[in-house]
């Protein structure tokens, strides 16, 4: 049973509180493992103990590497656990997981790939196709395009283009170009582009570029322009700004919509909430 552990630092990605004594690799290329850690006591998944995965990518976090480990002492079954991890009582790290041992992990840092199914991590300058039942979280400059069934975390500065009836959920500074029937969620200092039939729900300083048929609920600080017959709903501080097209916009909590389709701009801003 090959088993693997992600850490931030010298730290579980998850936990973060056990301390791991870190393997040395040596300047041809062999490693040095790390000392054994051990619990004493009762062994308990998701108590006490210490854990192992065979699917990284479950657990994986911005920052993250993943470590080849040795394991003694080992309580259940990854068959019989749906998050395919393990506890037991010793475990050391072996060594550091080269960038091609993660891609054949799903966890991808470079080269471009295809992906239909499981959890896919794309980080750095890696580009991904998902379509098909895939779950992809994106940060660095990933790229990812996505479509089908797919769904994609995306933040640093990932780029994502989805259609068909891909989900995506947008933060930190990452832009997303959604069409067809895909749904967007929003936030931070993301910046959406929708059209066809997409449908955005977009809040604090995300910024959003509706036309055709797109629905965008904005609410904090968010900005969108909309126009063609794109449907906005604007809650709190956000700003719609329409300069031509047919564009339904409700606005709500002092929202504020500036129209530009006349030769004057006209600016309406809700008082009161409905």
């Amino acid at each position: 049973m090959t088993l693997y552990k992600v850490l931030v630092g010298s730290k579980s990605a998850q936990q973060r509180q056990h301390e791991w004594s870190m393997p040395v690799q040596a300047a041809d290329g062999t490693w040095t493992p790390g000392e054994w850690s051990e619990i004493g006591g009762p062994i308990v998944k998701c108590q006490s103990g210490l854990h192992g995965t065979d699917e990284p990518a479950r657990w994986w976090v911005d920052g993250a590497e993943c470590y080849a480990v040795e394991s003694e002492g080992v309580v259940g079954s990854l068959d019989d656990d749906l998050d395919r991890k393990i506890v037991c009582r010793r475990m050391r790290l072996l060594r550091r997981l080269t960038d091609a041992e993660l891609a054949a992990l799903n966890i991808y840092r470079d080269g471009q790939r295809t992906v239909t199914s499981g959890i896919v991590i794309v980080e750095r300058r890696a580009t991904v196709e998902a379509w098909g039942s895939a779950a992809v979280r994106a940060s660095g400059s990933a790229a990812v395009r996505a479509s089908g069934s797919a769904t994609v975390e995306a933040s640093g500065s990932a780029t994502v283009e989805a259609s068909g009836s891909a989900t995506v959920e947008a933060w930190g500074s990452a832009a997303v170009r959604a069409s067809g029937s895909a749904t967007v969620e929003a936030w931070g200092s993301a910046t959406v582009e929708a059209s066809g039939s997409a449908a955005v729900r977009a809040w604090g300083s995300a910024a959003v570029r509706a036309s055709g048929s797109a629905t965008v609920r904005a609410s904090g600080s968010a900005a969108v322009e909309a126009s063609g017959s794109a449907t906005v709903e604007a809650y709190k501080k956000a700003v719609v700004i329409s300069e031509w097209g047919s564009a339904r916009i409700s606005l709500h909590d002092a929202a504020v919509h500036v129209d530009r389709s006349g030769d004057r701009p006209v600016v309406r801003v809700a008082t009161v909430t409905s």
